[in-house]
Parts: structure tokens; sequence; C-alpha cells
């Protein structure tokens, strides 16, 4: 990437059941429930975002 730029994931629906692969999560490790929301500063999906949004 450019120097001084952002990487900003693509935006589209998701629905309860759909399985969705992605890199744009924020934690070492994940466990079965755990909830995810998109952080603030850099819209990286973390258990400490700011649950605008969960998954």
């Amino acid at each position: 990437m450019p120097a001084g730029t952002n990487m900003v994931p693509r935006v589209f629906k998701t629905n309860v059941g759909d399985i969705f692969t992605t890199n744009t999560i924020a934690e070492a490790t994940l466990a079965v429930g755990d909830i995810l929301s998109p952080r603030a500063a850099d819209g990286m999906l973390s258990k400490s975002g700011d649950g605008s949004i969960q998954w």
C-alpha cells in the first residue's frame, strides 16, 4: 500500500448462519461464542470493538 493510506474492508450484508472468512481480526486467539465488533480507530474486528455491529 502507498505510504499514508489505510486499508478499508469491503462492506456487504451478512445474515445469521453466514460463513464469513476475513483477515481483519485483531485478536491472537478466539473461542466459540466470542463476539467481535469493529474498532473505531481502524475498523479491525476485535472483542473490545465499539459494539455498533456484532459478529
